[in-house]
Formats: structure tokens, sequence, C-alpha cells
């Protein structure tokens, strides 16, 4: 099937032309390399002669999902269509731009959705209050979208995010809606407790105390702790 063009990443003075599944961009290298110093190590490679090219230009392609990287140049090229908080970001858009942009070095980005992420899961107490005086926006769009959440923060290392995705997938209804990840939707997040911590998942032989516990290895940020030293995740299972 022959590669067509992607309108609104098809700029007539590009310099370079990018692949991304069956479409093509052709977008400004020098931009590219101003923000990325992946990308600038990537095209200060020498080419080989018979390199592919279109229309005279250097054609290149990303290893990685087409949608995210889609997602993600026109999250640098198109004003607009990666607003700051507190503007809605779809929750497939914000995990594709805060994946590659912390691939490729993008600091801006990657920033910008982190910010995002952060708020639909804060990780201070006081926010998930209902009392708060800033209501938190609605993260429980769906239990995956929580799960694929949780693994991109632990991809990147922004661990801090982790004790409010658990909390979220257990006080949101989440856990209820699908009662076989009720009890046991700590099953995803324990492979790095047990690597740190030493800890086993045996729901039924653990108490409240022992559970929270289990987050401790994953806590990096400060206010991710309550005075007596607990992870502040709360809303774990009981039985």
């Amino acid at each position: 099937m022959p590669c067509t063009e992607q309108e609104d990443l098809w700029f007539p003075d590009g310099n370079v032309v990018i692949r991304v599944g069956e479409r093509l961009c052709r977008v400004y290298k020098g931009f590219l390399v101003e923000h990325s110093p992946v990308l600038a190590d990537m095209f200060s490679f020498t080419q080989p002669g018979d390199a592919e090219t279109v229309e005279g230009l250097p054609l290149m392609a990303f290893p990685d999902d087409p949608d995210d990287v889609m997602h993600w140049l026109k999250s640098m090229l198109l004003p607009g269509y990666f607003e700051v908080y507190p503007h809605e970001i779809g929750g497939p858009k914000l995990l594709a731009v805060l994946r590659l942009s912390h691939k490729y070095d993008v600091a801006y980005l990657r920033q910008r959705a982190l910010r995002h992420l952060d708020a639909d899961f804060p990780s201070d107490v006081d926010s998930w209050k209902p009392s708060s005086k800033e209501r938190r926006r609605d993260a429980c769009r769906s239990i995956e979208l929580i799960i694929a959440s949780y693994f991109c923060a632990k991809e990147i290392g922004s661990l801090w995010l982790l004790p409010g995705m658990l909390h979220n997938a257990h006080c949101s209804g989440c856990t209820r809606r699908l009662g076989k990840w009720k009890g046991s939707y700590l099953a995803w997040a324990l492979p790095m407790s047990s690597r740190h911590g030493g800890w086993k998942y045996t729901p039924a032989a653990l108490s409240a105390s022992s559970r929270q516990k289990l987050l401790l290895p994953i806590v990096t940020s400060p206010s991710s702790v309550s005075e007596n030293g607990l992870c502040c995740a709360g809303g774990l299972p009981t039985s």
C-alpha cells in the first residue's frame, strides 16, 4: 500500500520526511533537533548513498507505534494540539506524548505531560478528599487506562505517581465494575514491590498495614508519605 501525505504535517518547505505507518510527514529537521538531543544525534549520522528519499529529501521512520508517533509529532509541530494543564487531554494522546518525549528527551513536552498526569493521579492525600478546594479530574475513564498510566509512569521513572494510580483504581469503582479485579488488582503492581521489598502476593494472608507497606518501595515523593511513614495511597482492600 503506497504511503499518503499527512495533510496537517506536510509543510512545503520542510527538509525531512518521516514515515509514520502508511503516512508521510514533511517536517523541519532543525526544529526537531533543537528540541530533542536524541534526534540531534540520530540526524548527525551520515546516510548511505542508497538511502531512501522522498522528493529528494531524506526519509526516516521511528520504531515506535505509529499512532503514538503521530500524537507526538503533532504535539511538537501543531500549536494547540497538546495544550498545557488544565486543558483536557485524552488518555492515549497523553501517554503517547509522555512516553516518546521521555524516550527522545523532549524536556518541555515531558514536563507538560507529567503535569497533566499528576493532576489525574495526585500524590497528596488532600487532593483526593471530596472537600478539596481544587476538585481533581475524573481519571477513571477505564481500568485499562489506569493500568496503562501505571506502566508508563514506571517506564519513565515517575514513581511518585504510582500510589495515586493504585488509590484511583480501588476507590473510583473500577474494581467493583470488574469483579475479577476485586481484591486482586494489586497483582499488576506487585512485581516491582517484590523485587525491591521482598514481598509476595498473598492477599488472604496480608493485613491492611502490610498491604500499605507493599507500596513503600515505589514511593519517591515526600508528599506521598504520611506522618507515620505509611504510604498515603489509601483505599486498599481489606480482604
